[in-house]
């Protein structure tokens, strides 16, 4: 949601567009670009004709379930485009080895890792692919980047995961607190006791 704000803020400015709202919608073409790009990227390493390639890739993001992400503000279709520039990333060090696409695939594992922890699915299958590619190639850097980049994203997610349970047994703490009325309510009735039943009645419709 952070991404997509500043994406529809940067559309408001060069659109003139008022709505907030309207402008994430807008916005979430970025993702659906992206999404059809890693597709097309894809399928041209495989050898599919250019033409063929371009129809794949359009029936699969206009599918029901593609382009309900996108239609809307979710963080799905931010994953769903993340994920693919990840894939993209991924290739480019595979042709050319260097360190600014290292970055890159960290950069875009870390941001699909952020907007949500189920994103260890599209991550783990990248360093499962670049493990793969390193044993049927015999690179051993494929390896050992795949290797890195799963244990880090495990460990991401895990300690994350600690610290969200964590943060929410803490809350269920706080909630049982018991509220001022409470408080004030376990004061009085020792009062109300002392009352007349008309009174008593009264207390207990109230409370």
């Amino acid at each position: 949601y952070f991404v997509t704000g500043v994406l529809a803020r940067v559309l408001q400015k060069v659109t003139g567009i008022d709505e907030l709202f309207v402008a994430a919608r807008y916005a979430q073409t970025v993702w659906m670009f992206l999404a059809w790009w890693g597709l097309f990227f894809v399928l041209k390493r495989i050898g599919v004709p250019r033409l063929v390639r371009a129809s794949i890739a359009t029936a699969i993001v206009l599918t029901p379930l593609a382009l309900g992400s996108f239609a809307t503000i979710n963080p799905d279709a931010a994953q769903i485009g993340v994920t693919c520039a990840l894939v993209i990333a991924t290739f480019e060090w595979i042709d050319r080895p260097a360190r600014s696409n290292i970055a890159l695939i960290a950069l875009c594992a870390f941001v699909g890792l952020l907007i949500d922890r189920s994103n260890i699915m599209g991550v783990g299958l990248v360093a499962l692919f670049l493990c793969i590619e390193g044993l049927r190639n015999s690179r051993r850097s494929c390896i050992v980047l795949g290797a890195v980049l799963g244990l880090a994203s495990l460990a991401w997610v895990g300690g994350s995961t600690i610290v969200h349970e964590v943060a929410i047994s803490r809350s269920t703490q706080v909630l049982d607190m018991p509220t001022e009325a409470e408080v004030a309510a376990q004061h009085v009735a020792p009062e109300i006791q002392k009352a007349p039943p008309t009174a008593q009645q009264l207390w207990t419709n109230f409370t």
